[in-house]
């Protein structure tokens, strides 16, 4: 149904898009076609959508774009770095804390040498075994009486002073070029990657005696007849 309005001069009725009365020729007010909005005659554009009066494409809105990201001022900056720092540090003490006190600790204080053994022994030869509680080399030192006098390996084996070995913790040191039945002292030596060194009480071992196997000797005899009815017998007893 279309909406009749009323003139404002001599209030005959008018429809909506009329441009004048026809009544008494006033000229009217129109309407954005596109938004609505009450224009006032002769304006040639729309005051609230900027829509042309005279026809035309409908404007165009703006299309949204992000604003750009506001940059940190300096102070809320430095205060960042300080927080970054200090989460850092504090990661780096707990990290340290956790892994690596345990192994300035395990390095420190005094070697523990223990389980200190002869696994096996021959005439001429003996292999000693022990055990220490971290990291470490190996070195024995023997002879024939309680001043030893020898050293097995000359210089220590798994030494990881130097880097080029980590060291181990079951240590073993065969000994050579012994002598059959006799009886040895030694004693064990070994150092960690500090340079913590711990030697061993002395003890002893007795070599495996040579066993020298007799021949079975069978008893021989020579029986001779003597004048008189005699014999004389003559032999080899064992």
């Amino acid at each position: 149904m279309q909406q009749i309005n009323n003139c404002p001069k001599c209030g005959s009725p008018i429809a909506v898009g009329q441009h004048f009365c026809q009544a008494c020729g006033v000229i009217l007010g129109t309407s954005c076609p596109y938004c609505g909005t009450a224009v006032s005659p002769g304006v040639g554009s729309c005051s609230n959508c900027g829509a042309s009066m005279g026809g035309g494409t409908p404007p165009q809105q703006p299309a949204w774009a992000p604003s750009a990201p506001r940059s940190l001022s300096s102070p809320k900056r430095l205060r960042l770095m300080i927080v970054l720092i200090i989460l850092l540090f504090g990661i780096g003490g707990i990290v340290y804390w956790q892994f690596g006190s345990q192994s300035s600790t395990a390095n420190t204080g005094q070697l523990t040498i223990s389980n200190v053994a002869v696994r096996y022994k021959t005439e001429t030869s003996a292999q000693i075994i022990w055990t220490t509680d971290r990291p470490a080399s190996s070195q024995v030192e023997y002879g024939r009486n309680p001043t030893y006098g020898s050293l097995v390996p000359p210089q220590p084996q798994d030494d990881p002073t130097f880097g080029a070995s980590m060291g181990v913790i079951d240590h073993s040191v065969i000994l050579t070029s012994l002598r059959p039945g006799t009886l040895y002292y030694y004693r064990v030596k070994s150092k960690d990657a500090a340079g913590n060194e711990a030697v061993s009480p002395g003890k002893n071992f007795k070599t495996v005696p040579t066993v020298i196997q007799q021949k079975n000797l069978q008893p021989t005899f020579n029986i001779k007849p003597e004048p008189n009815n005699t014999l004389l017998i003559t032999g080899l007893l064992p």
